[in-house]
Order: C-alpha cells, then structure tokens, then sequence
C-alpha cells in the first residue's frame, strides 16, 4: 500500500476512503501535504520499486532505477562536501553554470543532473514542508474551534475552502480535516491561525495575573 508520501495515486485513494465525497471529486496537487516530493522527476525513485515487486517492472528497469538513485545520492554528497551546493542553491545559477569552479565533476546523465539540481536547490524547502506536515498529524485534531471564529479573517483560504468551512462550521481541527475539500495547505492556515490566537490569549492572561 503507497503511503500519501510516496504518490499523488495514494493520496487520492485516502482521500476518497477516509472523506468519502459529496461532489465531483478533484485531485488537486495542494491536497498532498508531500507535494514537493512527488515530483515526475523522481517518480521512478519513489516507484519503481513496488512495480518490480508485483510483476510490472523489468529487473533491468529496476536497476537501471537503483543506478540512477545511487548516481543522484553520491553526485549530491559530493557538491555539499565540495562546498558548491550553496552555490547551486543560488536562483541565478544552474548546475551547468557551476562547472567553471567545479572541475572534478563527473559525467552524467542529464535526468541525473537535473535531479540533482532540484534536490539541493529545493532541500530547506522539502525539509520545512516535511516538518509542517509532522505539525499537521492527528495529534492536532483535539485543538477546538472556537465557536465565534470569523473564517473570513484567515487570510490564504480558497473560495471553496472558506465556504465549506462556514457551512459545516467544524468545533475541532480532527472535524474540519474530515470535510471533504479541506486541503492539508488549508489546516495549515487554520493551525497556525489557532496557533497565534492561543498565544496571544496566554500573554493576556499573564499580563491580567500580573496587574
């Protein structure tokens, strides 16, 4: 079974299976708290894999795969250790452009060299998206909503978003998530705008304790 981490297809599958639908049903990229790691660059790492595993990939595919993960992984310990993978991560430059200060670079592929470029170019992102995607576990969904909260004040909510949560008006964040349509980018927002509302409710009390 793929894990919502590893395909857009299981993220489709859970969505359907644990919300259910009440309307024509969209898989949109922002439903996947992963989306920057199921990219079409890496589909064959993250996949290949399960289709040997049930009889739909060559064992030449395979390794043809395993080569090019191992290729990717060395070529991209190598720039950090060489100290040049804070240069690719610069928006002006290119893998390309790096090789006028990068002499002991290897040839290789060109699928391999524009995988290593996303890699370290996007690595603080995928890392921060992965953690905000730890904050939005199950663990969150006992936070409650408070029952006066205004949606129209969060800002970043999609129309569609900003009219299912009026209409079913969720007490909890474990509600809100269940409604079909709350994208993981969406109880995002909402975590955070709950995050600051109860930050902001603790300085008060402690400035009314110390008064």
């Amino acid at each position: 079974m793929l894990r919502r981490s590893e395909a857009h297809g299981a993220v489709l599958i859970d969505e359907l299976v644990s919300r259910g639908v009440d309307e024509p049903f969209r898989m949109l990229t922002s439903r996947s708290e992963h989306r920057l790691r199921l990219r079409e660059g890496n589909a064959d790492l993250r996949l290949t894999a399960y289709g040997r595993r049930v009889g739909l990939v060559s064992a030449e595919e395979h390794e043809r795969a395993e080569q090019r993960r191992t290729s990717i992984a060395l070529e991209v310990a190598r720039l950090k250790s060489a100290g040049l993978a804070d240069l690719l991560r610069r928006p002006e430059m290119t893998y390309e452009r790096l090789a006028s200060v990068d002499t002991a670079r290897p040839s290789l592929p060109k699928d391999v060299v524009d995988e290593v470029e996303v890699e370290v170019k996007y690595e603080g992102y995928i890392a921060q998206q992965d953690r905000a995607a730890a904050r939005r576990s199950d663990s969150f969904d006992s936070w409650q909503i408070p029952a006066g909260l205004s949606f129209d004040g969060i800002r970043g909510f999609s129309a569609e978003v900003l009219e299912k949560l009026k209409r079913h008006r969720p007490q909890s964040v474990g509600q809100a998530r269940k409604i079909p349509g709350i994208t993981p980018a969406a109880l995002s927002l909402l975590l955070v705008h709950l995050r600051r509302s109860r930050a902001a409710g603790a300085v008060k009390n402690v400035e009314s304790a110390t008064k």
